[in-house]
């Protein structure tokens, strides 16, 4: 039997690259969570910039520094999550890895800092370039992204919407999905039921919720008796 405190929070995560055992810190997300029954806090969206930015730089980039201090981390991506509550901020994981909730892609769309290429070159003994990463200040960074990483109802899928109409509307600027027409979604259990993804970017938070709610107006799985299957996520 495995026992752990609850410790009642908001989730964020902080990405970043490593150098000479320097963090630089590329994005803070809200990772936000959904519960679906005995199952807890299965992510649903990430979105940048978090919540809890404006108010906790300095307790941020301290637990990030001092984080990779104390594991000897010198070079190469970081992606820690930590849970924001009311003893503070505590490190819930930490990875030396791109994040899951499509980082490749989010952040080289935000900050023009190509993370993946970072990674390739790094893993396969290419010289790394960090002029972009050098100079990103993510709390000076403007603009807004929002990953949706949708779900859905039980049922078989008899139709999908075409991903590219979806990405017609403005500000999305990939949508992926996971299951093909008639393959059929099970129970919600952990993130391998995830239907697909869509990424949308805007300039603030309120054009950010209106073309992600935009997304949800028209995305559509629909079951045998033509129900759409699909699950509307979060906007904070």
């Amino acid at each position: 039997m495995l026992v752990e405190n609850y410790y009642p929070n908001d989730e964020i995560t902080v990405s970043g690259w490593v150098v000479d055992g320097r963090a630089r810190i590329l994005a803070v997300t809200d990772r936000i969570v959904m519960d679906s029954g005995v199952h807890i806090g299965i992510c649903s969206a990430h979105q940048f910039p978090s919540i809890h930015m404006a108010g906790r730089e300095k307790e941020i980039r301290e637990i990030t520094e001092l984080t990779t201090r104390v594991f000897g981390i010198r070079n190469g991506p970081i992606y820690y999550q930590m849970l924001v509550g009311s003893e503070g901020i505590k490190v819930n994981e930490i990875a030396c890895r791109i994040g899951g909730a499509y980082e490749d892609m989010t952040i080289p769309e935000l900050t023009g800092v190509d993370i993946l290429k970072m990674q390739t070159d790094f893993i396969t003994g290419k010289p790394v370039s960090y002029e972009r990463l050098m100079t990103h200040d993510a709390w000076q960074t403007g603009g807004h992204f929002s990953a949706q990483l949708f779900f859905a109802s039980p049922g078989t899928i008899c139709m999908q919407k075409d991903p590219e109409e979806l990405m017609r509307i403005d500000g999305v600027f990939k949508v992926g999905y996971h299951f093909a027409k008639g393959e059929r979604m099970g129970d919600i259990k952990n993130a391998t039921q995830r239907a697909g993804y869509f990424l949308v970017k805007g300039n603030d938070r309120h054009a950010l919720k209106r073309r992600v709610e935009k997304v949800f107006e028209k995305l559509r799985f629909l079951d045998e008796n033509g129900k759409n299957m699909i699950i509307k996520g979060p906007v904070l």
